[in-house]
């Protein structure tokens, strides 16, 4: 077990392997890269949270006051949340639930390998894709703004068996799933 709190600045966690991560700064950035286990707890008071290469069974991420930043991330269960800031999302699996308060969320995925949820009380949500996902159903739903999935204005995409839902849900902002992921990388 390795556990980190700090005050004021920045914690980096590198290259590590451990049974459970716990990482919190009151005032600074959080920081996990090529990190592997099976628990991993980040969180910053005021600051973002980043977290890259990271292949743990159930990872927490939260952010009172900073963005959320997940890149190659891979667990079981992937709880996100930002209660002012945006969260960043890239090639991220398993099943994911990121939420923020205030701040729009945007993702780049390549396929829904488990039930997922991104929702956001104000702000938009972007959902980029190399290629339409198979196998899924894209349940949007949003009460100020418009949805969009692949070019039609619609709050439902179904392919294949639909074997995961991938739920998007906005308060306040427009959502759009896209096959544009070559403007976006």
């Amino acid at each position: 077990k390795i556990t980190v709190n700090n005050d004021n600045g920045r914690i980096l966690c590198e290259d590590i392997f451990a049974e459970k991560v716990q990482l919190e700064s009151d005032n600074g950035r959080v920081i996990a890269n090529n990190v592997r286990g099976t628990e991993l707890e980040a969180e910053s008071d005021n600051g973002r949270v980043v977290l890259t290469n990271v292949h743990i069974a159930n990872i927490t991420a939260h952010s009172d006051n900073g963005r959320i930043i997940a890149e190659n991330c891979h667990g079981e269960k992937i709880n996100l949340k930002s209660s002012n800031g945006r969260i960043e999302l890239k090639e991220v699996t398993g099943q994911l639930h990121a939420r923020s308060s205030n701040g729009r969320i945007e993702a780049i995925i390549s396929n829904v390998n488990a039930n997922s949820r991104l929702k956001t009380d104000n702000g938009s949500i972007k959902v980029y894709t190399p290629d339409r996902l198979k196998d899924v159903v894209i349940d949007a739903t949003t009460t100020w703004g418009s949805c969009t999935i692949y070019e039609e204005s619609t709050k439902q995409y179904v392919d294949g068996d639909g074997q995961f839902t991938l739920r998007l849900e906005s308060s306040n902002g427009k959502i759009v799933v896209a096959q544009e992921i070559e403007q976006h990388a």
